[in-house]
């Protein structure tokens, strides 16, 4: 990413880059190389100021499968549940670190990124450090300027608009075809709903006039304070290109009869707006952020947004294309950075992406919009539309109108079409390639060779210029139709058609499913197509189907049952503890995925059929990574047992932990010691809560200084000493810290070990001179040692010690148990988000979850804690309830099962 200018109209720039070079073989280097140029520069311009950046993950999901699926609610979940999952696994050991150190951060699941605010550059250097992390850019933040003109236009009904004339929209209404049906999703700088062109057309408008915006309305900016707005007038005069209508002449919209839903991703158009908004638009939530509900999401996305410079840039890509996988169609202004050729911007003069350019009444090209070529010389822009001179609606609630040029104003005409298309013939919703070839053939072809092309494609007009009632009438359809039975007749329900044919350059892949009595149905444009039938428990079948015109083709399937054996086993840590692991299994055509285990036992069985299988295990727990093995069930019942390994990295699985012990102070307070360290000293004490504000040592909140001046004393002595830490075993350990010490004339400062609590030898010192940042001295090999911090001063400096670590950095099991149980109240039902934690050690806690695709028990809220073996006090608490506190045993490397039932307060 680069420090370029993001408009509505055009598109991010950047230049091509060299071919990477291999990586470098010292760590250090190759965790520098990660940081983006920008985001070093603006480390090194503000020494010890911290930064906004994204982090990026090397695991991309793998949505390809989703494309296979039919139904339109199914597959959009599974595009979603293979985002969330690939972000939770990837980012869970950045995430625990971020948490670890109280830094505030966010995370997108749908580009896998995580945005740090207010990271310092050491934060930076360890993210880059680990091995799951690809890359740290500099967020930027764009300006929003105005169209390339824009100048005020009467209210007065002036019938159908030049371009939607131009294009012939109003030809194809006159069909009964007006875009019903169909959900366009504007991704801008939001809409004004109250408009009369437009008020009707709202998604989260009933038909009683009442409103709702859940699902319907996304405030990424945070400016609207009562649904939607639009501060800019930008969106709202899209939408109305798009949709507009007020039953009253003012015809501005291509497909009046489609609904709209918005979100503000670009007021202004940040890198966290934009993030937010694509994710939002993949699966849409209530007005208050929770219920996320990808059924929800609209069938083409507007992006009428861009840079002002050309560029490839792919920063955007992985949001555009889990809309692609999920079946959304979306459409890009190719920019407005004309007339020079090469001059398209990124997202739209990627070769994915969909762009348009801009002509005006007299069917020439603007100055202003951007020619190609695009991405690896592909023509760009794809598609060209009116887009000079176009009147439409501007925010206000008595029906103001505008005329505005650019392409941000052309791409909606194509949106609009495409929203006739599918609304004319719903089997072709989701298939993008095919729909793109249709747009492409009914252009009509307009030479212009200035940037290179031909006649019938250029790198001006592209395939040409739109025409939505050619590209109705090119749309040929016949249907499929046909019953699944299995060997003795009987009706197979559930069993699933997937018909493939097409072109290479325009495939077409369209899936059925048979309902209760065996039977399926299917538009498709005509042509040879390609059967498979599948269904649970059943052998395969395959077969050809040709589809003709207007007419219905029956194709009948009959499938014979697959020998079924049954598979079970047992998920376990396989890292020291043993101990059964919760996990959800994914069976490849299981119907009923994932499969979880018990969480007590570890256990889980299932029938399927006798064949082999790539199974998935996904641990519930943070900090053992997803793994897949390979089952061959061989024709008979199999024993299927998987061993799972903790990550070495993060070592944040339950029971795991560095070899050596480690203080971060971070849930100490006041001049109290914790953890069992103990204080000592007189004219003043150690300190956890930096009472005079001084910058921090490591890079949390919360560590331990001796601040003479802080306590107003004259003098401080002070010693601060911990519990004997257990190095048996260990070779070649090491205590390491971040300080800051002030040093200042009569000030001494003292890190000493002692092996018997009576001997103490030092390891490192401070005086007069200052001293800043990380220290590591070796430790003499011993059994057991214990640390101890002196000071003494009189005011004229201070000593600030954080992130105290005596061992070696190795993860080892540590000595206990796991606890489980479920949460309920006092009617049995689940209950979520309470926080289950030992009395008195805040820092060993968890919060209970519910597993709603847990078909074995989809209403429980489950908790899993690793506590010390022995009797323990343990204690649940949530909101609005009185909290309950437990004597339970626990045995090491065992599972203790302990429910918790919590009461409402009075």
């Amino acid at each position: 990413m680069v420090a370029s200018v993001l408009v509505l109209g055009s598109v991010l720039a950047t230049t091509p880059t060299a071919t990477a070079a291999p990586p470098p073989a010292d760590p250090e280097v190759a965790a520098l190389a990660k940081v983006e140029d920008t985001l070093e520069r603006r480390f090194a311009n503000a020494p010890g100021k911290p930064q906004d950046f994204l982090v990026s993950f090397q695991e991309k999901a793998d949505l390809a499968a989703a494309g296979r699926i039919a139904d339109w609610d199914e597959r959009g979940q599974a595009v979603v549940t293979a985002l969330r999952r690939t972000a939770e696994t990837s980012q869970s050991g950045v995430t625990s670190m971020l948490r670890a150190r109280g830094v505030d951060f966010e995370s997108y699941w749908i580009s896998n990124a995580v945005l740090v605010r207010e990271g310092t550059r050491d934060v930076a250097t360890a993210l880059a450090a680990r091995s799951e992390v690809m890359r740290l850019v500099a967020p930027m933040t764009y300006d929003i300027p105005a169209p390339v003109e824009q100048t005020p236009a009467s209210p007065a009904p002036q019938g159908v608009e030049w371009g939607i004339a131009n294009i012939n929209a109003d030809d194809v209404w006159a069909s009964g075809i007006d875009g019903n049906g169909i959900v366009i999703g504007s991704l801008d700088t939001g809409v004004d709903d109250r408009h009369p062109t437009l008020s009707h057309q709202y998604r989260g408008r009933g038909a009683d006039g009442k409103l709702s915006h859940d699902y319907n309305w996304f405030d990424a900016a945070g400016l609207c304070k009562y649904g939607p707005c639009d501060n800019h007038g930008h969106g709202t005069h899209t939408t109305g290109t798009m949709v507009g209508d007020d039953g009253a002449g003012n015809q501005i919209g291509v497909a009046p009869g489609a609904k709209w839903i918005a979100a503000n991703g670009c007021d202004p158009c940040t890198v966290q707006n934009l993030l937010a908004a694509g994710q939002w638009m993949l699966a849409p939530t209530r007005i208050d952020g929770t219920e996320a509900d990808p059924s929800q999401r609209p069938h083409i996305i507007n992006n009428s947004w861009g840079s002002t410079q050309p560029s490839f840039d792919r920063w955007y890509d992985d949001v555009a294309g889990a809309w692609d996988a999920s079946g959304i169609f979306s459409v890009w202004a190719n920019g407005n950075n004309g007339p020079g050729c090469i001059t398209s911007g990124a997202p739209g003069s990627l070769t994915e992406r969909y762009s348009v350019g801009a002509y005006d009444v007299n069917n020439q090209i603007a100055g202003f919009s951007s020619r190609g070529a695009g991405e690896n010389g592909a023509i760009k822009p794809n598609i060209a539309a009116p887009g000079v001179n176009i009147r439409s609606a501007v925010p206000g609630v008595s029906g103001e109108y505008a005329f505005a040029n650019g392409t941000s104003m052309a791409a909606p005409h194509v949106t609009g079409a495409i929203a006739l298309l599918w609304s004319a013939t719903p089997s072709l919703i989701g298939a993008l390639p095919f729909t793109r070839n249709l747009l492409d053939l009914s252009a009509r072809d307009t030479e212009d060779l200035q940037c290179g092309g031909t006649a019938q494609n250029n790198n001006v007009f592209g395939e040409g210029r739109l025409d939505a009632q050619a590209l109705l009438t090119n749309t040929k359809i016949g249907t499929a139709a046909g019953t699944v039975t299995d060997s003795s007749g009987a009706p197979i329900a559930g069993a699933r058609i997937e018909l493939t044919g097409g072109t290479p350059e325009a495939p077409i892949q369209r899936t059925a499913e048979t309902g209760a009595d065996g039977t399926y149905q299917l538009g498709l444009p005509i042509g040879e197509y390609n059967a498979t039938v599948t269904a649970y428990g059943f052998v395969g079948d395959q077969g050809s189907v040709t589809i003709t015109q207007d007419t219905t083709t029956v194709r009948d399937f009959a499938l014979t049952a697959a020998p079924m054996v049954t598979v079970s086993g047992r998920v376990s840590d396989g890292s020291g503890h043993g101990w059964p692991v919760h996990a959800a299994l994914t069976f490849p055509g299981y119907p009923h995925n994932p499969v979880y285990t018990d969480p007590a036992t570890g256990d889980y069985s299932l029938r399927l059929p006798a064949t082999e299988y790539e199974v998935t295990v996904d641990p519930v727990d943070d900090g053992y990574p997803t793994s897949t093995s390979l089952l061959r069930t061989d024709g008979s019942d199999t024993r299927f047992d998987q061993r799972v390994i903790v990550d070495p990295e993060t070592c944040t699985a339950p029971g795991y932990g560095w070899n050596g012990a480690e203080t971060r102070f971070t849930h100490w307070d006041g001049a109290t010691a914790l953890d069992g360290w103990q204080l000592s000293g007189k004219g003043g004490t150690w300190r956890f809560d930096n009472p005079a504000h001084r910058p921090q040592p490591g890079l949390d909140n919360r560590f331990a200084i001796a601040d003479p001046a802080a306590e107003d004393t004259r003098s401080m002595s002070t010693t601060l000493t911990s519990e004997p830490v257990d190095l048996s075993g260990q070779t070649d350990p090491v205590l390491s810290f971040d300080t800051r010490y002030l040093g200042a004339a009569r000030q001494q400062a003292a890190v000493e070990y002692s092996t018997d609590g009576r001997r103490w030898s030092p390891l490192w010192t401070g005086g007069s001179g200052s001293v800043y940042g990380a220290q590591s001295v070796s430790l003499a090999q011993a059994e057991r040692v214990r640390i101890r911090l002196t000071f003494t001063g009189r005011g004229g400096g201070y000593w600030a010690v954080d992130n105290l670590f005596v061992g070696t950095r190795t993860c080892v099991p540590h000595a206990g148990g796991l606890l489980v149980g479920e949460v309920t109240d006092e009617s049995g039902k689940p209950v979520p988000g309470a926080e289950i934690g030992v009395a008195d050690r805040s820092e060993i806690h968890v919060v209970s979850r519910e597993f709603p695709d847990d078909a074995s028990s989809p209403d429980t809220a489950r908790y899993r804690l690793f506590v010390p073996a022995g009797s323990t006090r343990v204690t649940a608490t949530r909101d609005g309830h009185t909290p309950v506190t437990d004597d339970v045993t626990v045995t090491r490397d065992g599972v203790t099962i302990h429910d918790f039932q919590l009461h409402p307060e009075a």
